[in-house]
């Protein structure tokens, strides 16, 4: 017997126009609900949360690396709080079990759960009668396979910085959170650093000289110029005065941030990530993404 864990998604989000089929998960898209099931792989109580778990980090996170970001925009993953655990015994996810049973079972278990108290998220379009919104170029199939298999639940490093980058997403659905919603991608831009020394094989190095290395493999990875900047220095200025009220920069009763420090980094985080986890050598700023 294996446990599958079930979660509906709000409408304030932005999904692909397509279901994802994998063996160890899905994501169900249709007008009345989206929803996304996943086979539990760690040992541990999840009977409630407050954010997605891994297995739904690796799945959204393959989603939302596949769309190029840069003109076409990017998905949102918003979920509902209430999710539940589900036992099969050799369970195959396939698109008629999706919109069939698993989704039957899903409606049934949100409609009874809708009054929970602690969960102020918009529930889906059969409940509260608000449409979904999609992405017309999130149907890269073949990416979000490669992907969904190249991401290790395992890996605390990977989890984390792409949990944060889809939350971030997430949280600039609301613009007054603009600040929250940067600080999480330099969590994520954090990470990715980390990842980018461990690919490089340069953590032998100082710290003063990693951050120059790393941004130059990076560059060279993607047949960007390199002009003896540190990694992705621009954005730690950014990054320090939002986390330190009193710096080099000056001091700020409100953070000089703007919607677009928030999409350059996001765009740039996309690109990174698709390398690193995948090879894919195009920069976040071109057009000719294939999907």
């Amino acid at each position: 017997m294996q446990k599958y864990l079930i979660r509906s998604y709000s409408p304030l989000g932005l999904y692909p126009t397509e279901s994802f089929i994998h063996k160890d998960a899905g994501f169900f898209v249709s007008d009345e609900i989206v929803y996304s099931i996943v086979l539990m792989q760690l040992n541990r109580n999840f009977s409630y949360s407050y954010w997605l778990h891994p297995e739904e980090v690796q799945l959204c996170s393959a989603l939302a690396l596949s769309v190029p970001p840069i003109k076409v925009g990017k998905t949102i993953f918003y979920p509902n709080l209430f999710c539940f655990s589900k036992t099969y015994e050799n369970l195959v996810i396939t698109k008629d079990k999706l919109n069939s049973e698993i989704l039957i079972l899903a409606k049934e278990k949100i409609k009874n759960n809708k009054e929970d108290s602690y969960d102020n998220t918009i529930l889906p379009t059969f409940i509260s009668k608000l449409d979904y919104n999609f992405h017309p170029k999130a149907k890269n199939h073949k990416r979000q396979l490669q992907l969904f298999n190249s991401i290790n639940i395992n890996n605390k490093m990977l989890i984390r910085g792409l949990e944060t980058l889809i939350k971030s997403a997430a949280l600039y659905c609301h613009p007054q959170f603009l600040l929250e919603a940067c600080s999480l991608l330099h969590i994520s831009m954090e990470v990715s650093f980390h990842l980018v020394c461990d690919k490089a094989n340069i953590n032998h190095l100082k710290p003063k000289n990693k951050v120059k290395k790393a941004q130059e493999y990076l560059c060279n990875a993607l047949n960007e110029k390199y002009e003896g900047q540190k990694y992705f220095e621009p954005f730690y200025e950014d990054r320090i005065k939002i986390v330190h009220p009193k710096n080099n920069f000056g001091l700020y009763a409100q953070p000089p941030m703007s919607p677009d420090d928030f999409y350059h980094l996001y765009d740039n985080l996309i690109s990174v990530y698709s390398f690193l986890l995948i090879g894919y050598k195009k920069l976040m700023w071109e057009s000719n993404w294939d999907y």
